[in-house]
């Protein structure tokens, strides 16, 4: 199921947007203004942003310049959602990086049709990826097949030699690579809040 989150600070208009999205079975998450939206937005990785332009605390445009910034939500498409028709103002939130502009007020069927469209070419702009559980397997499987595998594996992938006592991550941090120990030994610390 796909994740909206709605950034509308006028309470009537952000349940009837709410509503009507999650009757079109999307979940959805809500924020009533840009500080929100953004913390918000940083909980819960939504597949697409409905961002009303202007809004207490932050507007809509800080907060498409924040996200754009965010290496976490950069890709995530983002349409403004305002009572502004000037073509000013369609220019400035094209220009810093929004996917599409809604102008109020806009009946059931625009909104539904623009987050299909938006969240398709989404998919298709960036399909999503493989999770690291299944290349796992794909490559232990792979590793699996072949004969001589140690010797295969150190001929075919770059070999590195660390030093002792060298950290090759830190709890917290995303994997980059995936070791395969040859010869040494590896241990794994956890240390608790008193460190």
């Amino acid at each position: 199921m796909k994740r909206i989150l709605v950034i509308e600070d006028h309470e009537a208009m952000r349940e009837n947007i709410v509503e009507i999205l999650q009757l079109a079975a999307y979940e959805v998450v809500q924020a009533a203004n840009g500080k929100q939206g953004i913390e918000m937005a940083r909980q819960t990785h939504p597949d697409l942003i409905l961002c009303d332009i202007m809004m207490p605390e932050l507007d809509g445009f800080g907060v498409l310049h924040i996200m754009a910034n965010d290496p976490e939500l950069a890709a995530v498409p983002f349409v403004f959602l305002t009572a502004k028709a000037e073509p000013t103002d369609f220019r400035a939130g094209m220009n810093l990086g929004a996917d599409d502009y809604l102008t109020k007020p806009f009946d059931d069927l625009t909104l539904l049709s623009t987050v299909a469209m938006r969240l398709a070419r989404s998919e298709r702009d960036h399909p999503a990826p493989v999770p690291m559980a299944a290349r796992l397997v794909n490559l232990a499987q792979a590793i699996l097949h072949q004969n001589n595998t140690h010797q295969s594996l150190c001929d075919n992938y770059p070999t590195i030699r660390y030093p002792r006592k060298h950290q090759l991550y830190t709890a917290g941090t995303r994997p980059t690579v995936l070791y395969y120990i040859s010869q040494g030994k590896v241990k794994l610390l956890k240390t608790d809040a008193a460190g």
